[in-house]
C-alpha cells in the first residue's frame, strides 16, 4: 500500500473572511443592543419618570410640536446613558452565560469580536440616535416658526456621538472589568463629571468644556450646559476622540493580538482628543 500525498486545502482560509464576519457580527450585536429588554426598560423608565407633557393628565390626545420636541429631548438625553448598559450587557453576555469557551472554534479572535461589538454600537444605538437627531432638527426647524431654544448644526452632531461614546465606554468596561455593578459605577462617574463640568462652565472656567457630553450654545435640554463661548465644532471632534479612545482601550485588553496596530490607533486617538480639547477652549 503506497501512501497518499494530501495537500492542504485553501477552502478553510478563503471562507474565513474576517472583515465580512466582523461586519455581520457587528450588525447582530447592534440589533441585540436595541432589542434587549434591559435597553427598552431603561429608556422607557427614564422617559416616563421625566414627566413628558404628552403623557400628563389633561394633555391632548395628539402631542403637539412642543410635546414632541420634549419627548425627543428626553430620549436623546437619557438614551445615551441607557446605551452604556445595553452595550455592556451584550459585551458580557458570553461570560455571564458560560458560553465563552464556544468561541474558540469561530474564525474571529477575541480582539476582532471586540471590534465587532464596537461596530454594533455604531450600527445600532448610534444609528438610532442619528435618526432621532434628524427628527429633532425637523421638529425645530422644519415645522412652523423656529422654537425659542434650538440646537445648532454642530450641536446636532454631538448627540449621536454621546450615544456612540457611552456604548463604546460600556464595551471597554465590559472587557476590562466584567463584573456586576461596574456599568452603574461608570454611569455615576459620567453624571458626576458632566455635572461638575456644567458648574465650571457656569463659573466661566474653561475646564468645564471638557465635559463628555453635549455642550450647547443655549440650555436647550435643561442640562445647565449653556455657554456662548467655546467652539462647538471642536467639541464634537473632542467627543469623537473620546469614542476612539474607548474603542482603543477595549481592543488593548487583548494585547498579544496586533499590538502595534492597536497601540498606533490609540496614540492617534489620544492626539486627536488632546488637540480638539485644546482647540475648543474659549
Amino acid at each position: 500500500m503506497s501512501p497518499v500525498a494530501a495537500t492542504p486545502s485553501p477552502v478553510a482560509v478563503a471562507s474565513a473572511r474576517p472583515a465580512r464576519a466582523v461586519v455581520v457580527l457587528g450588525w447582530r450585536e447592534g440589533r441585540r443592543m436595541l432589542t434587549g429588554p434591559a435597553y427598552l426598560v431603561i429608556v422607557c423608565g427614564l422617559f416616563l419618570t421625566n414627566g413628558v407633557s404628552a403623557f400628563q393628565p389633561g394633555a391632548t390626545a395628539i402631542p403637539g410640536r412642543f410635546e414632541v420636541h420634549e419627548m425627543l429631548a428626553v430620549l436623546l438625553t437619557y438614551g445615551a446613558l441607557a446605551t452604556l448598559f445595553a452595550a455592556s450587557l451584550v459585551a458580557t453576555s458570553a461570560r455571564r452565560t458560560g458560553a465563552e469557551s464556544q468561541f474558540g472554534a469561530v474564525p474571529l479572535d477575541p480582539q476582532l469580536r471586540t471590534l465587532a461589538t464596537g461596530l454594533g454600537v455604531l450600527l445600532g444605538p448610534a444609528a438610532v440616535a442619528s435618526l432621532l437627531t434628524l427628527c429633532l432638527a425637523y421638529v425645530e426647524r422644519g415645522i412652523g416658526p423656529p422654537l425659542p431654544a434650538m440646537l445648532s448644526g454642530w450641536e446636532y452632531m454631538q448627540l449621536p456621538l454621546t450615544w456612540l461614546g457611552a456604548g463604546l465606554l460600556g464595551v471597554a468596561a465590559a472587557r476590562w472589568l466584567p463584573w456586576p455593578g461596574v456599568p452603574l459605577a461608570v454611569l455615576v462617574g459620567l453624571i458626576a463629571w458632566t455635572a461638575w463640568s456644567a458648574n465650571q462652565i457656569s463659573g466661566e472656567r474653561s475646564v468645564g468644556f471638557l465635559m463628555p457630553y453635549l455642550l450647547s450654545s443655549q440650555d436647550t435640554f435643561g442640562l445647565g450646559t449653556s455657554s456662548s463661548h467655546g467652539h462647538l465644532g471642536w467639541h464634537a471632534v473632542y467627543l469623537l476622540g473620546l469614542c476612539l479612545l474607548a474603542l482603543g482601550a477595549a481592543l488593548l485588553r487583548y494585547r498579544p493580538l496586533r499590538e502595534r496596530a492597536v497601540l498606533g490607533f490609540g496614540v492617534l486617538a489620544a492626539l486627536l482628543t488632546a488637540s480638539a480639547a485644546w482647540l475648543q477652549l474659549p
